[in-house]
């Protein structure tokens, strides 16, 4: 598969693979025994995976009531006059995205990336954000002519939405870190006023259980799964004082680093454990593992 440029298998590839071939009851035995040790190296990984769902949904959980109720829980509730949000403490406040921001929310380019990176800057595809709105580094990264990207540059801070695909409604964060950047035509990008509105504290509520029911809600609406600027803009957000975003997220940023740390050492265990499956597999298929 490595010898061209399409990878793909078909009969006339399949035909020719080359199997160990023990006698049919022998087969059976061995069958037999896989599923046997196999089945209990699934259980510890779906044990793990369980654990993980948990601690995402308490995550999530925990930066829902945040934002809807702040650091002080004896600070009085109140009606946010929005159905899917509910109640919300008084001293917040309810705005729709579009006035918040410093600029209209802004499709990227319809262009084509190039491998190239020579006069070139990065070109985030919505292909690049994860599921976990993480950023992908790899091999396929592209690249876009500096003169094509420079409506399309982005700035420190600026969030990227993803308007279609299976990361619909995924929200990420751009960083001068990351290197110089413009951003593709499935993503939208939100330039934060940051007199009203943190880019981080925008990002935190994407994350909570109010911006899931409104995806659902706008799901619900379409015949497709598309979120387009115009709806995004008009998202609406429950908004306290500068002053206590940056304590929201301050304190966000130190417990939801300690979830993601824990989910990563699950992550590597079920890693481990798919890698010792595959082993068990192999050892009983090529007889080094013999069936009693």
């Amino acid at each position: 598969m490595g010898a061209g440029v399409r990878q793909g298998l078909n009969y006339d590839g399949i035909r020719k693979i080359e199997i160990a071939f023990p006698q049919v009851e022998e087969q059976s035995r061995i069958a037999e025994a896989i599923e046997k040790d196999v089945s209990k190296v699934d259980a510890l990984i779906a044990n793990q995976e369980a654990q993980i769902e948990k601690l995402k949904a308490y995550k999530q959980s925990l930066i829902t009531e945040v934002v809807t109720k702040g650091l002080d829980p004896d600070v009085p509730m109140k009606d946010s006059g929005v159905e899917w949000i509910g109640e919300i403490t008084v001293k917040h406040q309810i705005y729709r995205l579009k006035f918040l921001l410093t600029a209209p929310m802004m499709y990227g380019a319809n262009e084509s990336g190039i491998k190239e990176s020579e006069n070139a800057v990065r070109y985030i595809r919505i292909t690049d954000i994860t599921s976990d709105s993480k950023l992908k580094d790899d091999e396929n990264n592209l690249y876009l002519p500096l003169d094509v990207a420079q409506d399309y540059l982005l700035t420190d801070g600026d969030v990227l939405f993803a308007r279609s695909g299976g990361t619909v409604g995924k929200s990420f964060i751009y960083r001068s870190e990351f290197g110089e950047s413009a951003f593709a035509g499935y993503l939208i990008k939100a330039q934060c006023n940051t007199d009203k509105l943190m880019p981080e504290y925008l990002f935190y509520f994407t994350l909570s259980s109010l911006y899931e029911q409104w995806k659902n809600m706008i799901f619900i609406q379409a015949t497709i799964q598309n979120i387009g600027a115009n709806k995004y803009s008009n998202l609406e957000i429950v908004v306290p004082s500068i002053q206590e975003q940056k304590h929201i997220i301050e304190q966000l940023t130190c417990v939801c680093q300690k979830i993601d740390s824990l989910i990563n050492v699950k992550i590597q265990k079920i890693e481990k454990l798919n890698e010792y499956k595959k082993s068990i597999i192999y050892e009983y298929v090529t007889g080094k593992k013999e069936v009693v």
